[in-house]
């Protein structure tokens, strides 16, 4: 019995290696395509994990969604109103010349530190600060651009004007109390009260002073 089933076992190895006599090009053609569809596969595979991975690590990225994101952007736009305040605060310096002339009763010497200012400075006063207080009944000035006067009203420059100004401030007839420098600057100027009634009376008495 034992060597009848060795010659059968025999038998069905030959019959294996004879179903198996196929041509070597079709074997190995077989072989290589067996091979790509593996490496399609595994490249599928690969692709699929990764657009996976993406939207995983986009939705832990998303800045609408994490706390700590919303945390840092609450701090720095805190600092950054902070920051505007700083800018924002304005110091109204009070010079010696602008308190003594306050005080000043003699209407002849007010009426005189009015006249005293002549070229721009006495062109800047009438315009933009007697003529619009008078009008408005304050003695403030609005907001003024020094760059925008400077061009509309055809000054030699900006720097020219802003000496002019610090002169006036100078004397004590106004004194800036509001303001921002920079791109898209302003400063609003108080007229004194002495000084503009001074004008006031010389406007009343038609003085040749008043006219541009």
């Amino acid at each position: 019995m034992g060597k009848l089933a060795d010659f059968n076992k025999s038998k069905d190895k030959k019959k294996r290696v004879i179903s198996d006599t196929r041509p070597m090009n079709e074997i190995k053609g077989q072989e290589i395509s067996n091979k790509k569809e593996t490496i399609i596969h595994t490249k599928a595979v690969k692709i699929i994990s990764d657009k996976e991975n993406i939207k995983e690590t986009t939705i832990h990225t998303d800045p609408s969604k994490s706390i700590l994101n919303k945390a840092n952007i609450k701090v720095t736009n805190s600092k950054q109103t902070k920051n505007k305040k700083k800018t924002n605060n304005f110091k109204i310096v009070t010079s010696a010349a602008y308190a003594k002339l306050s005080k000043q009763k003699n209407e002849l010497i007010a009426e005189f530190e009015v006249m005293s200012n002549t070229g721009i400075g006495k062109h800047f006063l009438i315009k933009y600060c007697f003529e619009p207080c008078l009008k408005r009944g304050v003695d403030t000035t609005e907001a003024l651009s020094i760059i925008g006067i400077a061009l509309s009203q055809k000054y030699k420059s900006r720097d020219v004007l802003q000496v002019t100004i610090n002169r006036l401030e100078k004397k004590g007839i106004i004194r800036n109390i509001y303001g921002r420098r920079g791109r898209n600057g302003f400063s609003v100027y108080q007229v004194n009260s002495v000084a503009l009634k001074a004008y006031e009376r010389l406007l009343n008495s038609n003085n040749p002073y008043c006219k541009l």
